[in-house]
């Protein structure tokens, strides 16, 4: 159900890329591009919260705070320590790693097809 509705964004992204590309029209298609898919994700945000919530329902999984148990290996006293402090700095520093090279990635990408476009106009 959810990959069926990813249908019209998918289609929509390829419509803008053909507009941009071969049109020459990046303005207002960026524009009315943008709006369309905050509209969408606002749209498929409040499905998926509605799905989320009638699954937990069905599931007997609301309300757990109330009935959660302590893992039997959880450790109190690690709880705010250097060690979770330095496996918390880890994880940010690898995530800014992933970020900033799927932004470099995204960047060479762009120059690669600014380079074709070039050579195709030569």
């Amino acid at each position: 159900d959810y990959t069926r509705k990813l249908l019209m964004p998918a289609t929509l992204a390829v419509v803008y890329w053909i507009a941009v590309t071969f049109a020459h029209m990046p303005g207002v298609v960026s524009a009315a591009f943008a709006l369309i898919m905050c509209a969408w994700m606002a749209y498929f945000t409040a499905i998926f919260d509605q799905k989320s919530t009638s699954l937990c329902l069905r599931w007997g999984m609301l309300n757990l705070e109330e009935k959660e148990e302590v893992l039997p290996d959880f450790v109190k006293d690690l709880n705010g320590s250097m060690f979770v402090q330095l496996i918390r700095a880890l994880h940010w520093f690898l995530v800014s790693v992933i970020v900033g090279y799927t932004i470099y990635l995204a960047m060479h990408l762009c120059d690669i097809q600014n380079h074709w476009l070039h050579q195709a106009k030569l």
